[in-house]
């Protein structure tokens, strides 16, 4: 009998188990709230204003292309023989391109107009 007693006693705790779940779920039903729009949409966004332009970036790589030429020249030894080549023209390369690089970083875009 006292096996009776405790599969008995242990039904009722099922049930009361089984019957929690689905009232925490009716409580917890989501309500339906109105979709904000975002205000990000409703303003024109305008393009980032990099430092640099487009233009600067071109005259960059001129420069470096420059710069490279004149180490390529400096290094070229035919024969161990210096000559103009590598001693004053490959300088005057490499020196005119960084000059010219100071130039290219610091040029200012044109205001566009509108």
């Amino acid at each position: 009998m006292s096996e009776n007693k405790n599969i008995k006693g242990k039904q009722p705790q099922q049930k009361t188990q089984q019957q929690s779940p689905q009232k925490t779920q009716a409580q917890k039903a989501p309500t339906k709230q109105p979709v904000k729009q975002s205000q990000s949409n409703n303003k024109l966004t305008k393009p980032l204003d990099f430092p640099l332009s487009r233009e600067n970036f071109i005259l960059m790589g001129i420069c470096l292309g420059i710069i490279i030429l004149g180490f390529i020249l400096m290094v070229a030894k035919p024969e161990n023989k210096y000559t103009f080549v590598h001693l004053h023209l490959s300088t005057i390369l490499v020196i005119f391109g960084f000059l010219s690089m100071i130039y290219a970083i610091m040029k200012k875009q044109k205001p566009k107009s509108e």
